[in-house]
């Protein structure tokens, strides 16, 4: 499908959706549905992605955004069922009953200690540790869908980093 298909930004939102039938990203790949935005490698220092966020009901067992390895590891995984949000790469439930309502998540990941620290709204939720892996990336957007459409939006994201030497990601004039 062409992005337009599964993705829009409009007034400085970006919105990602899928449906249950979609196919995956690529033939032969067993995966499910995504629509999803990839941010680059993080190989040293500390990092931080933020963002506001909404998604809208119901989206279950839903990931909306993610701290993933170049291998199989995973740092965050943080996925919507029933209007809750949870980190289910070994965290807890880190907002709840959130359905139509924009918050604000942060999520750092400091490479060297595999800390993983998750805020909402500005307030410490959980702090975890990742398993061991060497290149690291953010992503976010909409993955997997039980439902007849599952849609997310976000706005005002930024990355940061802190001691690395990974080259920044940049905006360019195209989302």
């Amino acid at each position: 499908l062409a992005a337009a298909d599964r993705f829009n930004y409009q007034n400085g939102i970006y919105t990602f959706w899928i449906f249950p039938g979609d196919k995956p990203h690529a033939a032969g790949n067993t995966t499910a549905p995504r629509t999803e935005a990839r941010y680059s490698n993080m190989t040293n220092g500390e990092h931080m992605w933020s963002a506001d966020m909404m998604f809208e009901a119901p989206l279950t067992h839903t990931a909306v955004m993610q701290i993933h390895n170049t291998g199989s590891p995973i740092a965050a995984y943080f996925q919507v069922n029933d209007g809750d949000m949870r980190n289910a790469a070994g965290g807890s439930t880190v907002l709840t009953g959130a359905y139509g309502k924009w918050f604000n998540l942060k999520v750092a990941f400091d490479m060297q200690t595999r800390a993983v620290r998750t805020w909402i709204n500005n307030c410490l939720k959980e702090t975890t540790n990742a398993p061991a892996g060497a290149t690291w990336y953010f992503k976010n957007g909409v993955y997997t869908c039980n439902a007849t459409i599952c849609r997310d939006h976000y706005k005002n994201i930024h990355l940061y980093q802190r001691g690395s030497t990974d080259k920044p990601n940049t905006i360019g004039t195209d989302p």
